[in-house]
């Protein structure tokens, strides 16, 4: 199973946040005998001056500094990894949003390192779907999209669906998948 949290630092903390996610968050989720199968650091960069096409189509209003996304066999397992750190992490933060998520990986290069830093850039994006579409016929056409946008997205080096099975926070947007594509440097 897979968790993402979506994640705010406090104001004006953001750098600070990052650097702390990298050097103290990450080694303790996967030390002490955690059964965590996989953990991304996603860290934000500054928007750019010129929106890309379609950029006001989903998550107006914050913009993440981190998203988090969790690999484990089971939800409890990533419950207890976080306890010896969750105080901390709640201490520097504004904004948490958290799903649980179905991936799909779609395409992957055999080049991309499965650990350590993944260079280039990511694009996590919330979808939202028609309200009428029953949840198969929303999942028929996303499967039948990403064969388009493989051939649409020039040099991208993977590429995941990633359906969300429930919202874990309230008051978190109702999204109902993220895109997730990845392209080198």
């Amino acid at each position: 199973m897979q968790i993402m949290i979506q994640v705010c630092a406090n104001e004006h903390e953001g750098d600070e946040f990052k650097a702390w996610c990298l050097q103290t968050l990450g080694p303790a989720l996967l030390s002490g005998g955690s059964t965590v199968d996989r953990l991304v650091v996603n860290l934000a960069v500054p928007t750019p001056a010129t929106q890309p096409y379609g950029s006001g189509e989903s998550l107006e209003g914050d913009a993440f500094d981190v998203v988090l996304q969790i690999w484990a066999p089971r939800f409890d397992t990533i419950v207890r990894s976080m306890l010896p750190i969750a105080a901390e992490f709640a201490a520097r933060t504004r904004v948490q949003h958290v799903y649980r998520l179905t991936e799909t990986e779609v395409v992957r290069a055999a080049d991309l390192p499965r650990r350590g830093e993944s260079p280039g850039i990511k694009l996590i994006r919330g979808l939202y779907f028609f309200d009428d579409l029953p949840d198969p016929a929303v999942q028929r056409l996303w499967a039948h999209h990403s064969g388009l946008a493989v051939k649409v997205h020039v040099g991208l080096v993977r590429y995941a669906r990633h359906w969300v099975d429930s919202i874990l926070t309230p008051g978190s947007p109702t999204i109902q998948g993220f895109s997730d594509l990845h392209f080198p440097r």
